[in-house]
């Protein structure tokens, strides 16, 4: 299971609970390949959900019940990174950050505010209820 996908200098590093895997694409693409791999595009799933729900901001993109991202800045931002909620176990505050905790209880921290990153944990299940009504 992905944990987070990040950036680097050289395309992006893929964080999965046992090891790293290194892409040349930036962490952008590939979420774009997940979602083309479930058959949506991202492009198409993003004004669907502008459509449904308004113009949100930070959309947390949801290809399944376990792989759920969500971005910690503007998805074109070099330093945004696109965490896997369905890996998180722990979401703590503080000072003005978040502390992710994954299922294999390792840590990250990420400079978004608590209750920013609260609201699009909810928001996504919401995402997620929705596309299960659907089936």
């Amino acid at each position: 299971m992905i944990k987070y996908l990040i950036n680097t200098p050289y395309g992006c590093d893929i964080i999965y609970k046992d090891k790293v895997v290194s892409s040349k694409r930036n962490n952008l693409s590939i979420i774009k390949s997940y979602c083309l791999k479930e058959l949506f595009t991202y492009e198409g799933y993003i004004k669907a959900i502008k459509s449904l729900f308004g113009d949100v901001q930070l959309i947390p993109v949801v290809i399944n019940s376990s792989n759920i991202f969500i971005p910690t800045k503007r998805v074109r931002d070099y330093d945004n990174i696109w965490i896997n909620i369905g890996a998180v176990i722990l979401i703590e505050d503080e000072n003005n950050q978040t502390n992710l905790t994954f299922k294999d209880y390792k840590k990250l921290t990420i400079n978004i505010k608590y209750q920013k990153f609260i609201k699009r944990v909810e928001f996504s299940k919401i995402i997620l209820d929705y596309k299960n009504k659907l089936k």
